[in-house]
């Protein structure tokens, strides 16, 4: 039949009552005399089959920005912005970085 342990030696003892049920083996928990559980070795359960992901919402940031910011953004062009232009100088060492307007 197995092992039968009384609750408070099966608290004790619940590693080694693991290992015996993992092994094959079955544990009945008494209390006051009387079987209350039995321990048996666990199925495995089948693989869960992989839920599909929810569809994207599109437009989740509509009307968080001002409106005219991206249009404003796409029409800069780092390559013809004259700040742009002093900062790249500025890291090749063609200009000196002091206030805009004072090379």
């Amino acid at each position: 039949m197995g092992t039968i342990t009384d609750a408070h030696a099966a608290e004790t003892q619940l590693a080694r009552l693991l290992d015996e049920v993992e092994a094959g083996g079955e544990v009945v928990i008494t209390r006051g005399g009387r079987a209350v559980a039995k321990l048996v070795r666990a199925e495995d359960p089948a693989p869960a089959e992989e839920e599909p992901r929810p569809k994207r919402k599109l437009g989740l940031l509509a009307g968080r920005f001002p409106p005219g910011l991206i249009e404003e953004q796409v029409k800069w062009d780092k390559h013809t912005d004259p700040e742009w232009q002093r900062m790249i100088r500025i890291m090749e060492g063609e200009e000196e970085d002091g206030p805009a307007g004072s090379a």
